[in-house]
Formats: C-alpha cells, sequence, structure tokens
C-alpha cells in the first residue's frame, strides 16, 4: 500500500498523515547506491534500537537476529543506535545480503510502500519473468520460512 505510512506528492518531498514502519513490516525500498531497483525487505529494527554485526551475526537490542549464510564476509559493525526516521531491513533469503548488513540503514525517505504481494518478478540471471510469483501474497511466502 503507497500511502500506509502516508500520502506524498510526487512534485514535494513533503509526507502527509506520515506514519512509521514497525518492526516485522515488508517495505518496498530503495538503496542510494541503486535508486532503479525496488527490493522488497523485512523491518527488524525502527528508530531508537540498537543494531550491531559480529563475525556475520546480526543483532538487534542484543539479540540474534540473522546470520549470513552467503560466502561473502561482511565488516563487522559496531553497536549504533537508529535514529529517527531510519530503520534496518533484511532480505528474507539469508544468502542474499543486499539489505542493511550491506548497503547501511534506510531512511524514511527510502520507503516507498508497505508491500503486501509481488506484482512483477524478473530473474536477471534467466533474463526471464517469474512467472510463478507474479500476484504472490508476500505473508505466505514469510510463513514458508
Amino acid at each position: 500500500s503507497q500511502i500506509a505510512y502516508g500520502f506524498k506528492f510526487p512534485w514535494s518531498a513533503d509526507i502527509l498523515f506520515q506514519s512509521e514502519p514497525k518492526a516485522g513490516d515488508l517495505v518496498a525500498v530503495s538503496f542510494n547506491n541503486r535508486p532503479a531497483i525496488t527490493y522488497i525487505k523485512k523491518v527488524v529494527a525502527i528508530a531508537g534500537d540498537e543494531y550491531e554485526m559480529n563475525q556475520g551475526v546480526l543483532y538487534i537490542n542484543g539479540m540474534k537476529v540473522s546470520e549470513s549464510l552467503s560466502s561473502r564476509t561482511l565488516p563487522d559493525i559496531s553497536k549504533q543506535k537508529l535514529q529517527a526516521g531510519e530503520v534496518f531491513v533484511v532480505s528474507g533469503n539469508p544468502q542474499v545480503l543486499e539489505d542493511s548488513r550491506e548497503f547501511g540503514v534506510v531512511s524514511r525517505q527510502q520507503i516507498e510502500s508497505k508491500a503486501h504481494f509481488i506484482w512483477f518478478s524478473y530473474s536477471v540471471e534467466d533474463k526471464a519473468v517469474r512467472w510463478s510469483r507474479i500476484l504472490t501474497n508476500l505473508k505466505a511466502i514469510e510463513l514458508q520460512h
């Protein structure tokens, strides 16, 4: 839902009726270094929460959240506190690191909408539309993991 977190006029950066994402929300987000790509990520930490990475393990408020199953090594991140308007997001696939563990925290302005379903899916590797994923309910996918 594009208005779940507020209404934004296309010609303005102002957001009306703004609300903040909550931990557990699935969001459509674009990262600063890849603005043309929209990712679906899960919010695991919100303003006021502390996060850190130690030997590939992510901790939120001192609790272990996820381990990287990727072959890539991520640098450790010392304990940091999220500021107002910031969230920490992770991928639903532990082998994919295209999330805050790689790109850093996400600002409120980078969140495009709350995500409910996959409206289109394309595999860059296979250069093909993934028809079986189109219109898939994201909550159903999340429950499978």
